[in-house]
């Protein structure tokens, strides 16, 4: 007698044969249907090259040429030639308000490896105006401007290839002379400290390549315009101003200075004047010319009277204090 418990049931044994038929014509339709690739190689024949090859690794940045480097996005281009960065400068866009582009950040590399005596401002300065009617005219030349010292904003450089020789740049504000209420305004970039040399109302002068028209707001929520430069320094100007008076002078500290010394001076010379007259007072009154105060030790006797001898009407002889 046959063991049916290990035989599977019919209905089992059924659906497994018409599951296999399915697997089978689905695999023979894919395969119809697939495009024909290229005939397998012979034996001791080389691949055929095709349209479609793995990509080469990518060489590290030291192993690049100077072409592949130039082919790198525009903020890893600070080292090219300033020709090649020069051409950066057209993409730049006048009346806005943001500079955080390559342009800037490549100027900003040339200026930081320039010498300091490129950037001594000249006799001539620019005024504001030109540079606002004809800024393509300026883009990327140098210009002195002088003007009046308002503030600054310091920043770090968010460019890792370009923080490590410039962490920090400062935007200052410097606004044309003579100072009054419709003056315009300058921006200057610079990447030594202002306030370390520097207050506000200070006149500044300061030598820098034109970047381009910036757009600002004023306090009163109204856009204006401002010529924008980028440099090493302010440096001193001719004279230094009240800010926001309009008028040549000492700074506010400078001021404060003056008036505390001038101050104890005449407490000084008043005080001499006042011990005068009161010594010239007391003699008159005691019919004596004025004399020095001549201090005295109390312990010690007082002074012989004036003149000779005492037999000679010099005068009385002084007691004998020893009791001789």
């Amino acid at each position: 007698m046959l063991n049916t418990r290990l035989r599977p049931p019919l209905a089992f044994r059924t659906a497994g044969c018409l599951g296999a038929i399915l697997a089978a014509a689905f695999a023979g339709l894919q395969v119809q249907g697939a495009p024909a690739g290229p005939a397998a190689p012979a034996a001791g024949e080389a691949a055929p090259a095709g349209p479609e090859q793995a990509a080469p690794a990518k060489k590290p940045l030291s192993a690049m040429t100077e072409e592949e480097i130039l082919k790198l996005p525009p903020f890893h281009r600070f080292d090219i030639p300033w020709d090649e960065g020069v051409k950066l400068l057209d993409d730049v866009k006048d009346k806005t308000y943001d500079y955080d582009e390559a342009a800037f950040y490549w100027l900003v590399a040339q200026v930081a490896k320039m010498p300091d005596a490129d950037f001594t401002p000249d006799e001539e300065a620019v005024p504001y105006d030109i540079l606002l009617a004809v800024p393509s005219s300026y883009r990327g030349k140098l210009v002195t401007i002088r003007g009046v010292y308002v503030n600054v904003t310091p920043w770090r450089v968010p460019v890792i290839a370009l923080s490590k020789d410039v962490p920090y740049l400062y935007t200052c504000n410097i606004k044309q002379l003579p100072l009054r209420d419709t003056s315009l305004i300058a921006t200057v970039v610079v990447l030594d400290d202002p306030m370390l040399r520097f207050e506000r109302g200070d006149e500044v002068e300061v030598k820098g390549y034109f970047y381009k028209v910036r757009a600002y707001a004023d306090e009163a929520g109204t856009e204006r315009l401002a010529p924008m430069l980028v440099a090493k320094r302010l440096e001193p100007g001719a004279g230094i101003t009240l800010s926001g008076r309009g008028m040549v002078g000492p700074s506010s500290r400078q001021v404060f200075l003056a008036l505390i010394i001038g101050l104890t001076i005449v407490l000084f010379i008043a005080f001499i004047l006042v011990r005068r007259i009161g010594r010239s007072k007391t003699d008159a009154k005691s019919g004596r010319l004025p004399h020095r105060i001549r201090l005295r030790r109390p312990d010690q006797p007082p002074p012989f009277a004036e003149g000779g001898a005492g037999d000679e009407g010099g005068g009385e002889k002084p007691e004998n204090r020893s009791g001789h």
